[in-house]
């Protein structure tokens, strides 16, 4: 059975963490399943986007914060795992990641709590740390990618060279 069939009106969750590349496909399918169900599509992204997400009404926004891309370049972990090596690039992926995904985990939780979805998109690699969260409110919940995860015979991973 279709979960979004019948008549009540689902919320629907998608969870973009990372750069536009990784928020925009998935405000374009919100968009269609918004316009052409009826259903509730609140996009969870980072503050930089809400702007870009509102402007494509009858979407919606909530905040996750740690914008990656901006970390990276403006905080003084975020450059020293830019210039890790094989010697140092544990403790420096720790110090930079640990905080991140504890604050990416709050602002999830709070989004769960605060608008209820019936279902959950998670929509880059980072988001998979939501899925427990899923589990545990018996949450719908599936992992979508616009680049290849795994190797085909014309794609190799993004994380791949």
């Amino acid at each position: 059975m279709d979960p979004l069939e019948g008549e009540k009106k689902h919320t629907i969750l998608f969870v973009c963490i990372g750069s536009r590349g990784d928020v925009q496909p998935w405000v374009a399918l919100g968009l269609g399943v918004a316009s052409s169900t009826g259903q509730r599509v609140i996009i969870q992204a980072h503050e930089k986007f809400k702007d870009f997400v509102l402007s494509h009404p009858p979407l919606e926004f909530t905040e996750i914060g740690g914008p990656m891309e901006d970390l990276l370049v403006n905080t003084p972990e975020g450059r020293a795992m830019m210039d890790a090596n094989i010697f140092n690039a544990f403790p420096r992926i720790s110090a930079f990641f640990g905080p991140l995904i504890k604050t990416w985990f709050k602002d999830f939780q709070e989004a769960v709590a605060v608008h209820k979805p019936t279902f959950v998109l998670l929509t880059t690699f980072p988001s998979f740390i939501c899925v427990p969260i899923c589990e545990h409110h018996k949450i719908g919940c599936i992992v979508g990618h616009t680049i290849p995860a795994y190797p085909t015979a014309e794609f190799a991973p993004a994380t791949i060279g």
